[in-house]
């Protein structure tokens, strides 16, 4: 995935952005599969850019939703890793409730 997208990816911030929206779209039809497929290739085009790192955050969101407890905490610390800092966005977003108990989601919120 990340080769394809890197090579067949956005390769300006404008098509990234295009490509968030079509990724946000998808996520507010519950069409989570897919959402992740675009925001995954925003983040490997850009990923410390704003585009990039609110996608894996939002990665991280989709796959809470979908009960995807390892993955969701993977992409919450890429989304930190990256220069996502809304820690209290992260605290109070329900679509993170899944992952709320799991101890690596307690470590990536700790002192933050």
């Amino acid at each position: 995935m990340k080769t394809n997208a890197l090579s067949n990816g956005p390769k300006t911030l404008k098509d990234a952005q295009s490509l968030a929206v079509q990724a946000e779209n998808s996520y507010k039809a519950r069409k989570y599969e897919e959402a992740i497929n675009n925001y995954k290739t925003v983040v490997y085009a850009f990923p410390r850019e704003s585009f990039g790192y609110n996608s894996a955050y939002n990665i991280a969101c989709c796959y809470s939703i979908l009960g995807d407890k390892e993955n969701g905490c993977i992409w919450l610390a890429v989304a930190f890793k990256n220069g996502f800092a809304r820690y209290d966005q992260v605290r109070k977003d329900s679509d993170l409730d899944s992952i709320r108990s799991e101890p690596r989601y307690k470590a990536l919120l700790q002192g933050r």
